[in-house]
């Protein structure tokens, strides 16, 4: 059965705007996060259509990454969190559970240095939106930062 709004719009528009409905929070930090989404968009493709071969340092490949990790993840999380110091908080601990992941690897016989740099990187480059969030809100349902 097709649904009336598509899932990304769900999960990344109606989802985050209840919620700062629900908690009271601005949407500025969301709008900006959004802005930001679309600018690195534009510049990227921007980049691409001129026809030449993305290199390693591609700005615009660097400013979506770290947009990955610290741009999206602090507006979905802003909507949730009461103090900057809480979404601080969830970062800490979701960069710790990463660092431990990377650690675990780099003890192992049977992992690369590679492979236990780049499968956590690459589950922290899709999961941070997600990770970072859901942290927030339970930090702040705990009343712990």
């Amino acid at each position: 059965m097709n649904s009336l709004i598509p899932r990304p719009i769900l999960l990344f528009v109606v989802l985050p705007v209840a919620a700062a409905w629900i908690f009271g929070a601005s949407l500025w930090p969301l709008l900006a996060a959004y802005a930001a989404w679309v600018a690195i968009m534009l510049w990227g493709a921007r980049q691409a259509g001129r026809g030449t071969r993305a290199k390693k340092g591609d700005p615009a490949s660097v400013a979506f990454l770290l947009f990955l990790f610290f741009g999206l993840p602090v507006g979905l999380a802003s909507v949730v969190a009461e103090r900057w110091t809480t979404i601080a908080a969830a970062y800490a601990i979701w960069f710790g559970l990463l660092g431990l992941w990377m650690l675990q690897g780099l003890t192992s016989r049977r992992m690369s240095g590679g492979e236990a740099f780049g499968w956590p990187f690459l589950a922290g480059m899709f999961l941070t939106m997600a990770a970072v969030p859901v942290l927030t809100l339970i930090l702040r349902l705990a009343q712990l930062a």
